[in-house]
């Protein structure tokens, strides 16, 4: 079970969502351009958001290894531990066989290495110590935001590598149509 999730850099402390972040919470799941980016992303309100954060802690109690659906982790600057962002690790939408790495942090941590700090260990965490074997996981940008510069350049600098422009995906995934897909690769996987 992945409920009881602590990862920590020198900054940063990456870990479950509680309750008690709540605000946060909603914070991220308002700001557009956070989440923007997350196809299937929408408004919500405080109650909504707190219904949403209730079933995320759920899912952390109930998925594992064996039956991996997706990580959705706070990432808290450790001097003031305030929730900046998160981190995230799913099933790719439109293909469950893979898994895709996306995250997103409020604007006033941008340009101070976070992103690149966080998803780190993340990666460290996807590749050595998620419960089952990962050989590479994808990451979707989109080439007309332009706050996914700094994300591409993050992502370039942990090995990713340009693939393909995703096509027709289906009806139900056309938020992905357009996109740029990207995989990094797990090295220790030959």
């Amino acid at each position: 079970m992945y409920n009881n999730i602590r990862l920590e850099t020198e900054r940063l402390i990456i870990r479950n969502f509680a309750m008690d972040d709540l605000e946060a919470f909603h914070k991220i799941l308002n700001t557009n351009y956070i989440m923007d980016v997350i196809p299937f992303s929408e408004s919500r309100t405080l109650e909504e958001a707190k219904e949403s954060l209730s079933g995320l802690i759920n899912i952390y109690n109930k998925t594992g290894p064996s039956n991996f659906v997706w990580l959705f982790l706070a990432v808290v600057e450790k001097t003031s531990n305030e929730v900046i962002g998160f981190e995230a690790v799913a099933k790719l939408t439109y293909d469950k066989n893979q898994k895709e790495l996306f995250y997103g942090f409020f604007k006033e941590y941008w340009g101070k290495g976070y992103g690149s700090e966080a998803t780190d260990e993340m990666l460290r965490f996807i590749f050595n110590d998620i419960g089952f074997e990962v050989d590479h996981v994808a990451c979707i940008m989109s080439p007309i935001n332009p706050s996914n510069n700094a994300s591409t350049k993050i992502i370039e600098k942990h090995g990713a590598v340009k693939g393909h422009v995703i096509e027709e995906t289906g009806p139900e995934y056309v938020g992905y149509t357009g996109e740029i897909y990207y995989s990094i690769k797990n090295n220790k996987i030959s």
